[in-house]
Order: C-alpha cells, then sequence, then structure tokens
C-alpha cells in the first residue's frame, strides 16, 4: 500500500507520543497492540498519521494496554 507522505500530515513516534501525553515506550506498546497504525519507510522509520492522533485524543483512547503484573502507575505488584 503506497502513502503519499506529506510532512504536515504524518508524525514521527517521539512526536506523536508528545502529543499524546506518552512515554516513547508506551507509544511503542500501543502500536504492538495495534490501537496505533504505522507507515514504515523504505528507510526503515515509522510514521503515525496526524489523523489518528487526532482520533486518539478525540475519543479518549490514551491508556494503552498494560503489561500483565503492572499497577497502573507501572509498578510491578
Amino acid at each position: 500500500m503506497r502513502y503519499a507522505l506529506s510532512s504536515d500530515s504524518w508524525l514521527a513516534p517521539d512526536e506523536a507520543a508528545r502529543i499524546l501525553g506518552l512515554s516513547y515506550h508506551q507509544l511503542n506498546r500501543a502500536i504492538a497492540s495495534r490501537w496505533v497504525r504505522v507507515v514504515r519507510l523504505p528507510s526503515g522509520h515509522r510514521r503515525i498519521s496526524r489523523a489518528d492522533v487526532e482520533r486518539l485524543l478525540a475519543d479518549g483512547l490514551l491508556d494503552p494496554p498494560r503489561r500483565s503484573g503492572a499497577a497502573p502507575n507501572g509498578v510491578a505488584q
């Protein structure tokens, strides 16, 4: 699948994480759980649709899945 990548409509993962109020690692877990879709560039870098980030903000879906056995603050129980 091909996408037209303009700098306005796609975000680097660190930028998307900052906008969503997540750590880079939380965003990676959300990507692995398919909460957030990514496009991989030929260089191997990933980009996230700005529209998806805005949708997540609007829907309030900012709590990515946690590892089992982790408390809400991320400390193991």
